[in-house]
């Protein structure tokens, strides 16, 4: 089966949970945020939802390699994701600045390998709690 063909269904919690994050994000947008936490959470919950997305396909089994690589480029994109949300918000605020310094880009940057491994290892962890419940079924 395809995607957009009938049968093809992926969880309904995973499209709450995306709908849910794209009410957060143009909420988040119309509010003037100085920190990185917020934004860096976003960044992080959009990429997992990704992963997810593209994890949870119900027409193949899900394979170890799978789960490390779409983990891992999901922890990858955390960080320039975050920055291009920094970025998109500025032009809509239509600053002359962005929200974020120097200082706390270089810091978010600067955080790309461990959200990089930490999106591998919670990946791994993952695929095994899939395998392990697609054997018995």
């Amino acid at each position: 089966m395809e995607e957009g063909k009938p049968g093809f269904r992926r969880p309904l919690w995973l499209r709450w949970v995306g709908i849910s994050t794209g009410v957060v994000s143009l909420f988040w947008i119309q509010v003037e945020d100085l920190d990185t936490i917020f934004v860096v959470s976003l960044s992080g919950l959009w990429c997992t939802w990704y992963a997810a997305w593209f994890l949870l396909n119900p027409t193949r089994k899900p394979r170890m390699g799978t789960f490390a690589g779409a983990g891992l480029l999901s922890g990858l994109a955390v960080a320039p994701f975050a920055i291009l949300l920094t970025l998109f918000k500025g032009g809509i605020h239509t600053h002359g600045f962005l929200d974020l310094t120097n200082d706390q880009i270089g810091r978010v940057l600067r955080s790309t390998p461990l959200w990089g491994l930490l999106g591998l290892l919670i990946s791994l962890i993952s695929a095994q709690f899939f395998n392990r419940n697609s054997d018995h079924s």
